[in-house]
């Protein structure tokens, strides 16, 4: 090549330099530089094309999913929401289809995975779970029985007697 000259190696002697060989010293110098710079930019390309070779065969390596399974997991998704699975509990029947390497319509009757679902949703029942009401009567803001007037009492005296609110007052 026309960069590849070779110059001898000159020998120092001292500040005896004339200008043609610090100019010869210099181009060497260059010289030497660019053959370092072009070895390590070769080297930096291999290592390039080699990754380059490894991501096209990882990539080449994980063929698209066949429609007709694609299609299956859909109708066994859309089959579990008939049964009444909830879109949390398809995700778990799926991640552990995925986690396994077994195909989901395989997972689907997989006891331990039912059982993981049914103590999931018991957990959730419990979660959700409220108290019973407790058996204490209502209390009314209305007068009370020594505050109402004579008319107020006519008038409510029946329902004083259903709820046993006349005390001794």
């Amino acid at each position: 090549m026309e960069n590849d000259i070779e110059i001898p190696d000159l020998e120092e002697t001292g500040d005896n330099l004339s200008p043609d060989d610090d100019v010869e010293k210099r181009l060497q110098t260059e010289v030497v530089r660019k053959k370092h710079w072009r070895e390590k930019f070769e080297k930096l390309n291999e290592a390039h094309q080699k990754l380059q070779q490894e991501i096209d065969k990882s990539t080449q390596e994980k063929p698209a999913e066949p429609r007709d399974d694609m299609e299956a997991r859909m109708e066994t998704k859309f089959d579990l929401r008939q049964k009444g699975y909830t879109r949390e509990e398809i995700s778990y029947f799926e991640a552990f289809a995925k986690g396994s390497g077994k195909p989901l319509a395989d997972v689907v009757n997989d006891l331990v995975v039912i059982g993981g679902i049914e103590s999931m949703r018991k957990q959730k029942s419990v979660e959700q779970a409220t108290p019973a009401p407790s058996n204490r009567s209502p209390q009314s803001t209305a007068k009370t029985w020594a505050e109402m007037t004579n008319e107020e009492r006519k008038a409510n005296f029946g329902s004083f007697m259903q709820k046993g609110r006349i005390s001794n007052e």
